[in-house]
């Protein structure tokens, strides 16, 4: 069970970072074709995300004694999964900046959860700590460079929804583990 655990935190940790930065490299481009819009709004849609980690995180430290750590963590995928859908499919700053928002809370939230599992569960908690950050990192590392290679090949829309598709399938995956 340990192992599997282990699993779940770290593949929805590194879902959640791949999500958030999947647009990097393509946002700014599309949002001032399709939008109009400038740099300091671009930048704006960008910062609703951290904004949204920041004001969640107390909610989800209250939520995670009363739902428990396993449901808090699949509620933050199911989050983050709408969250990209609505992004995914904005046609308006206003609707990119809710994607973000609802990215930003849900990733928070299986941060939050995948953290507080690992604290109570591991074993050797200083070597898991070391791999959740491997995974932090990696999916920062991963989401940009796949997002910059679908988005010329396939279109804004279809470029996203395969982050929103992971994190479907890390939500199911979550599930049935947790």
């Amino acid at each position: 069970l340990d192992l599997w655990m282990k699993a779940v935190c770290f593949a929805a940790t590194f879902t959640a970072n791949m999500t958030v930065m999947f647009p990097a490299p393509f946002f700014s481009m599309h949002a001032k074709q399709c939008c109009g819009a400038s740099d300091t709004l671009i930048g704006v849609a960008f910062a609703v995300n951290p904004l949204a980690q920041i004001v969640s995180t107390p909610l989800w430290s209250l939520l995670l004694p009363r739902l428990g750590r396993p449901l808090c963590a699949i509620s933050g995928l199911l989050l983050l999964t709408l969250g990209s859908v609505i992004f995914a499919f904005g046609n308006s700053m206003p609707v990119f900046m809710l994607g973000r928002l609802v990215q930003g809370a849900g990733f928070q939230g299986v941060l939050v959860a995948s953290v507080a599992l690992l604290m109570e569960k591991s074993s050797n908690l200083d070597a898991d700590m070391g791999v959740f950050e491997l995974f932090v990192g990696f999916g920062f590392m991963v989401g940009p460079a796949v997002g910059g290679v679908l988005y010329p090949l396939v279109g804004f829309t279809m470029a996203v929804l395969p982050s929103a598709l992971l994190a479907a399938v890390a939500t199911l995956f979550a599930a049935l583990v947790l």
